[in-house]
């Protein structure tokens, strides 16, 4: 294993970057806001809950497919 796969680790812990964490934090409250407040002002559809329970399972399988690769294999590196 490399022993610089990020410049920003201090003391074994990584360091936390505010705009990273604002943009995510950000993001997940207009999201977890939006979509509530989305489907009482317009109504949800049977195809848009088919849709979103779908593109749920795929995007989930991806992410979890993908962590498996790089944890287990070791079949590619993320960058810093």
């Amino acid at each position: 294993m490399s022993h610089h796969l990020n410049a920003a680790i201090e003391n074994g812990r990584r360091a936390l970057t505010i705009p990273t964490a604002a943009l995510f934090a950000l993001v997940t409250l207009t999201a977890l806001i939006g979509v509530p407040l989305f489907g009482y002002a317009h109504g949800y559809t049977r195809l848009d809950w088919a849709m979103g329970s779908i593109l749920y399972l795929i995007s989930g399988l991806g992410i979890t497919v993908g962590y498996h690769r790089m944890i287990s294999h070791r079949s590619f590196r993320c960058p810093d």
